[in-house]
Order: C-alpha cells, then sequence, then structure tokens
C-alpha cells in the first residue's frame, strides 16, 4: 500500500510540473506527451497494485492497514494463481478475463468472480472497494469512482484512434490535456483528483 502511494504520489508532483500545453499535433486530436504519460502511469501503476494485493492474499497471511489479518483458504504460489485465473477465464460460468497469460487484474466486473475464485478471506472487502460507485475523500466530500473513466482515457492515449476516441467522448470533451488540468470542487485538477480516489479506493481495499 505505502509503495502504490508513494508511487503514485510522484507521478502526480510530474504531472503538476506540466504546463498543461498542447504541444503535437494528431490528425485525430492534438496531445501532450507529458499528460498522456501521466494518465499511462497511473493506470499502470494501479494495475500493479491490484495484480500484489490479489497475489499477496492468494499466497499468504496478510495484516491489512486496519491490523485485521486474513488469511487465505487455500495457500497458492503467485503461478498457481495465474494459472487457475487464467483457466477459470476460459469458463462461461464467470466474468473473469485473461490476456497474454494474466488475468485482466484491472477488470471491475470479473473482480467477484477472481475472489470466489481463489476464495480469498477478504474478498468481499476488496470487491466492494473497488467497485463503489463513489468514494470517500475525508470530511464528507464524494468523489466518483474514476477507474472506468482512466482505463478508457488511456486507451485512448495508448491506441489514438477514431474508436477509441468516441469511447473516451463519454467521459471528455476537448483533448486529454483539458480533461486532466480541469479544475475540479476543490480547486484541485481531475488528475490529481483521481490520484487522490486511487489511493482512497487501495487504502480501504486493503484494510
Amino acid at each position: 500500500m505505502d509503495a502504490f502511494r508513494d508511487e503514485v504520489t510522484e507521478i502526480e508532483q510530474v504531472f503538476c510540473l506540466s504546463a498543461g500545453a498542447t504541444s503535437v499535433s494528431s490528425r485525430v486530436v492534438d496531445y501532450d506527451p507529458r499528460d498522456d504519460g501521466c494518465v499511462v502511469s497511473l493506470w499502470d501503476s494501479w494495475n500493479r497494485f491490484m495484480r500484489g494485493l490479489i497475489l499477496s492474499c492468494a499466497s499468504t497471511q496478510v495484516i491489512g492497514t486496519s491490523g485485521r489479518i486474513y488469511a487465505p483458504a487455500r495457500v497458492q504460489s503467485e503461478a498457481q494463481t495465474v494459472v487457475l485465473l487464467v483457466r477459470a477465464s476460459k469458463s462461461r460460468s464467470n466474468s473473469i478475463r485473461a490476456m497474454a497469460g494474466e488475468p485482466s487484474w484491472y477488470d471491475q466486473r470479473g473482480l467477484a468472480d477472481v475472489v470466489n475464485e481463489l476464495r480469498l478471506s477478504n474478498g468481499q472487502q476488496i470487491v466492494m472497494s473497488v467497485t463503489s460507485s463513489s468514494v470517500s475523500l475525508g470530511e464528507g466530500f464524494l468523489a466518483s469512482n474514476p477507474i472506468e473513466e482512466v482505463r478508457t482515457v488511456r486507451n485512448f492515449i495508448a491506441h489514438k484512434n477514431d474508436a477509441t476516441l468516441a469511447r473516451a467522448r463519454t467521459y471528455m470533451t476537448g483533448h486529454v490535456t483539458n480533461h486532466t488540468h480541469e479544475l475540479m470542487v476543490g480547486g484541485v485538477s481531475r488528475f490529481r483528483q483521481w490520484v487522490d480516489t486511487f489511493v482512497a479506493i487501495a487504502e480501504t481495499a486493503a484494510v
């Protein structure tokens, strides 16, 4: 948890150094490589956090941030867990997805099936945290869960074409730079709110 928080905080610091000026012309939409890179890095960090969280909970006894101890009902190595989930993804009886020999750790729709397949004692806590529609950021302030938004914008950044842009347009009206630098409630940029919300989700999932 601490490593994830530290990493995304560094990504946020890099983002804040960006002037937010679109600098590269593109057939699809102009973009700023720095802002694009921060979104991709944030999404990559989240995926690695989810992978590490699930694999740790499946392979050994873990202590949550609350001090509660969780032990897996069936202890498995990292390799065994990955093989089990990839095999399970081939069944039509669940929503687990896999690609290139790895489960889709980011996939909210299949998360419940993942933790059930692994029989994680804290599986319900993880699912409730990651799939919640809103996230508490303290002092009574609730933010929308940004996971699907960040995934969609990241996919457009990684594959700039009309199809991915159309999907990203469900969240943004301008280009990525305008969207990520837009000021939200409290005067923070959308990207900084994404970071705060991802950290809050991670902390709740790891309780």
